[in-house]
């Protein structure tokens, strides 16, 4: 018996096994539209109510057991009644979709801490090494560096080579000090790098990163960040060295164009040229 073809979207999930993606992406779907129907249910409640509030009284009015005077303290008192629990519902909503930023926040919050280095560096970088680093995210997973020891030699161009998860971006991190190794020792012109004061460390260094993240803001401070006492002339100098100058230019604003979140609006090399 032959089997009916399959729809082009679900064909397409299944070639690029993205069922799970799509399952978190429909409870998603689920998750706002049950916000939705739980504020319609309110709205269904506040109707209903005021409904047989007004039938109730009708009734009473034409019995002549309640007075207008009764009807109006009782209707306003119905309006603030309801008022209160819909407050309620909107603060409950509004800290129900703030609790995962929370819970990211917190979890920031509760990472790891290490003591700064006090030690200013007044010579050029001329050795790093990598002595029996081991590194992990936590105590639960495995090494994802295991006593990596390595000569980094300085002026040269390095190419650190292996298959995805094996460690290459770990160690970028660990050399700008983003994360601490397990164990093991990083040493910069024979002295541990967590000797050295991570501020001073940091205006010695510069990553670009695969993905760079780039600030809904302009150009310029894009580039800057921060950073004051920088001519224009310097400016243009290095967007003319890393050849995103021209570019920049041709934007409606130049260096002064407000670039979209994460640099939506530049193609990746744009992006790294800027970063």
């Amino acid at each position: 018996m032959m089997k009916a073809p399959l729809p082009p979207l679900l064909r397409n999930i299944l070639y690029f096994e993205r069922e799970i993606f799509k399952n978190k992406s429909i409870a998603t779907w689920i998750g706002k539209n049950q916000n939705s129907y739980q504020i319609i249910d309110l709205r269904l409640l506040i109707i209903m109510n005021t409904t047989i509030l007004l039938d109730l009284t009708k009734y009473f009015l034409f019995k002549g057991q309640m007075s207008i005077g009764i009807f109006v303290i009782l209707y306003q008192f119905s309006n603030q009644l309801v008022s209160t629990f819909q407050n309620l519902f909107n603060m409950s909503m509004d800290f129900s979709s703030k609790t995962p930023s929370l819970d990211r926040v917190r979890s920031v919050m509760d990472g790891p801490t290490w003591e700064n280095g006090t030690k200013k560096m007044d010579e050029k970088i001329a050795t790093l090494q990598l002595n029996n680093v081991c590194f992990k995210y936590n105590k639960e997973t495995e090494n994802i560096l295991q006593e990596l020891s390595m000569d980094i030699p300085i002026g040269k161009k390095v190419a650190i080579l292996g298959t995805s998860g094996s460690g290459k971006s770990t160690i970028a991190q660990l050399l700008i000090r983003l994360h601490e190794p397990s164990t093991g020792l990083i040493k910069v012109n024979g002295h541990s790098l967590y000797d050295i004061d991570r501020s001073d460390w940091a205006s010695r260094i510069a990553i670009v990163l695969q993905e760079p993240y780039l600030y809904p803001d302009t150009v310029q401070n894009n580039i800057l960040m921060g950073m004051e006492n920088v001519s224009k002339d310097e400016l243009v100098h290095v967007c003319q060295i890393a050849s995103i100058h021209d570019y920049v230019l041709s934007l409606p604003n130049g260096y002064e164009t407000i670039i979209g979140e994460r640099g939506i609006t530049l193609s990746g090399g744009q992006r790294q040229r800027i970063a």
